[in-house]
């Protein structure tokens, strides 16, 4: 593992701290965002959804939009999660954002979801997203379409441990696939079906992402 990748929790740690969610703060949707020395970084955080919750979702994809010049299908239950967050989000981005500054999208969980699916409405828009850096993030997009999808978010960098199931889902059988190849930290210990959370929580992330740098 390339030392260049421990900024990325370093980062993650100095934006994450004391937030106060500042732009949405509704049921499990939660946005935020800091400047830090010419950097704009939104963050967006974790749900308290479980596995229950997005395993009925799982089949079912949408259309994020309603007219689309090239297709494609995004997890419904995620689409519908940064649907609460996108008209508040695009009025900070109008009214707020400095457009000097660099622009940095961060999610964790279920956050970096949503991170991604912003990434790709943002570019749409016309900001330029200089990077998006989600860790633990489940599958979000379609195989439908991701050469387009992989061209257009060409700055999304995934990180995953090794022992957390949550980035393998939804499942690839039911079609689901990441835009990137994720990097991923830490060694396996035990086969995944016997996940019981220690391995998805953030600080699992800074301790495996530490010893492999």
């Amino acid at each position: 593992m390339d030392k260049k990748y421990l900024k990325y929790l370093e980062t993650y740690k100095k934006v994450w701290d004391d937030n106060k969610w500042n732009i949405v703060n509704k049921d499990d949707s939660r946005l935020g965002y800091k400047n830090v020395r010419g950097t704009t970084y939104l963050i967006f955080s974790e749900t308290n959804n479980t596995f229950k919750d997005w395993l009925r979702d799982f089949k079912f994809w949408k259309k994020p939009y309603k007219d689309m010049e090239k297709l494609f299908f995004v997890h419904s239950g995620f689409l519908e999660d940064y649907k609460i967050m996108r008209k508040p989000l695009l009025e900070f981005m109008e009214k707020k954002y400095n457009k000097e500054n660099k622009l940095v999208l961060i999610g964790y969980s279920q956050g970096g979801a949503t991170a991604q699916l912003a990434y790709e409405d943002l570019e749409y828009h016309g900001y330029k997203v200089d990077e998006c850096v989600v860790f633990a993030s489940p599958r979000v997009y379609s195989i439908i379409n991701r050469k387009t999808l992989k061209e257009r978010m060409k700055n999304l960098v995934i990180i995953t441990n090794e022992n957390d199931p949550v980035p393998s889902v939804p499942y690839i059988t039911f079609f689901y696939k990441h835009i990137v190849k994720p990097i991923v930290i830490g060694k396996r210990t035990f086969p995944k079906f016997l996940y019981k959370g220690k391995d998805h929580i953030i600080y699992r992330y800074l301790s495996n992402l530490s010893k492999d740098n």
